[in-house]
């Protein structure tokens, strides 16, 4: 008797190995083209930039924003915000995708402030992120420099942000 449970657990193992790799194969489609992926990401979310730590300077540590991610045809898609010192939405950024579901994000923010109606105070950032994109989560590192509209003393380091998408 013993035996004959032991074949039947190994007989079985195999079944139940395959059956739980089939599963967890992949929970979601993923875009197939780079117009594709610019195409899935075009749109509204939450961005949360957090300011280094060293950047003492910086009275606010974390900036938050509406952006919206739109389409600029081929793999390149804009990034633009209003909240956190911008009273109407306002570009400061550009996403260009890639096939292996990477993008590089180019930011400038501040770069249009004689342009865009500002309240007080904001963050200006100017710098780039390399990011995975992964089931829809765009999060990174903004590797450049971080100033305010009230402080004008730039500081260089590795900022992190993430867009949340809002549906």
């Amino acid at each position: 008797m013993r035996h004959a449970v032991i074949v039947f657990t190994l007989n079985l193992l195999p079944v139940l190995i395959g059956g739980c790799g089939a599963e967890s194969a992949s929970p979601s489609a993923v875009p197939s083209t780079v117009s594709s992926l610019v195409a899935s990401l075009a749109g509204n979310y939450t961005l949360v930039v957090t300011v280094d730590d060293h950047c003492s300077q910086i009275a606010m540590r974390q900036w938050v924003y509406r952006a919206a991610l739109a389409g600029g045809g081929g793999n390149f898609l804009s990034v633009n915000v209003i909240g956190g010192g911008y009273n109407e939405m306002t570009n400061v950024g550009q996403m260009y995708a890639f096939a292996d579901s990477t993008a590089r994000f180019v930011w400038t923010f501040g770069s249009d402030e004689f342009d865009v109606p500002l309240a007080a105070t904001r963050l200006s950032l100017y710098g780039s992120s390399d990011t995975i994109i992964r089931n829809g989560a765009i999060n990174g590192t903004i590797v450049g420099d971080a100033s305010t509209s009230d402080d004008h003393s730039r500081c260089y380091g590795a900022h992190s942000f993430s867009l949340v998408s809002t549906g």
